[in-house]
């Protein structure tokens, strides 16, 4: 059997130009372990999916570990979904590494051993229009801070949650409200006003917000929560429970908050609304919804194991 190839994708932008700067270190540690890698750095935005797409397809058993974003992460998803011979991995320097909050000490996504040691797991994925999301999908009001988000990049000390936040009151400001018409799977339709309309695969995004605290990786379904209209000083005061993930359990919250199970699921818009997949911008006006059942190997570096509940047993 021929040996894994190793294939690292530095994004040279990630991190605030931090990634880069792990090549020296992964040249070393492979060339420790007399471990065959190449180091391929991104040039533009959908080259890391051509590179993993194009080296996924000589059918020999690969590795590709991402150094880069949630973004970099997807494009490197879209790439390999359904290749049996390759499986994909990151190592984070985003602004937000939501995907990876999903497992305890998660510090050992940076340690290399870990990483190299660690075995694929098959994951779902969501396919929106054809467009595979690992970790989530929104429209609406979070989709809208997705936007404000990358216009703060430029500043110094914001990221994270923090930019996240910030990007909350800024969107607080503007007009709120996006009229969506649903239609899931037993056929029954759902229209209206919605705040914010979001599909879960993993359970956070935002820089921690815990949008899908039921969620699971592997049940070949995806979460589903929409959540009506409301006022300003209404909304502020259940960001609380919803950073935590305690929004669902909540009753003073029942009426406004609607959440399912669904392995596919329909959406109209009148007008071109923003989608956020995985944390890239997109436009819609009609959206179709479907849950794609082990369709990556995701690689769990060793001694990582992923939250309670969040992986089904095999």
């Amino acid at each position: 059997m021929d040996p894994v190839q190793y294939h690292f994708i530095v994004n040279p932008k990630a991190g605030k130009g931090k990634a880069p700067k792990m090549i020296p270190a992964i040249t070393a540690y492979m060339m420790q372990r007399n471990l065959p890698f190449s180091i391929y750095t991104t040039k533009s935005p959908g080259d890391a999916e051509q590179y993993v797409r194009t080296v996924s397809q000589t059918g020999d058993a690969v590795r590709f570990y991402v150094c880069g974003g949630d973004g970099t992460l997807n494009e490197a998803v879209n790439g390999a979904a359904y290749a049996q011979n390759a499986a994909v991995g990151v190592i984070p320097f985003g602004s937000g590494n939501d995907f990876i909050r999903n497992f305890d000490h998660s510090a050992l996504f940076e340690d290399l051993q870990s990483q190299i040691d660690g075995e694929p797991i098959k994951v779902d994925l969501l396919s929106a229009n054809g467009r595979y999301a690992l970790n989530m999908i929104n429209i609406g009001f979070d989709c809208e801070v997705v936007m404000q988000v990358d216009r703060l990049r430029h500043i110094p000390l914001l990221k994270g949650s923090l930019a996240y936040l910030v990007s909350v009151f800024l969107v607080l400001t503007r007009k709120m409200g996006h009229f969506l018409r649903l239609r899931l799977p037993d056929n029954s339709a759902y229209f209206g006003s919605f705040l914010l309309c979001t599909i879960a695969n993993g359970r956070f995004y935002g820089g921690g917000f815990c949008a899908a605290p039921d969620s699971c990786l592997n049940d070949g379904y995806f979460n589903l929560a929409l959540v009506r209209k409301i006022g300003r000083l209404r909304f502020l005061s259940i960001l609380p429970f919803y950073k935590k993930g305690s929004h669902t359990t909540k009753k003073r919250l029942q009426g406004l908050l609607f959440s399912r199970k669904l392995s596919s699921l329909n959406l109209h818009s009148e007008l071109p609304d923003g989608l956020c997949i995985d944390g890239e911008i997109s436009f819609f006006t009609s959206l179709s919804v479907k849950i794609e059942n082990e369709a990556l190997r995701f690689i769990v570096p060793n001694g990582c194991n992923p939250l309670p509940g969040f992986i089904r047993p095999l």
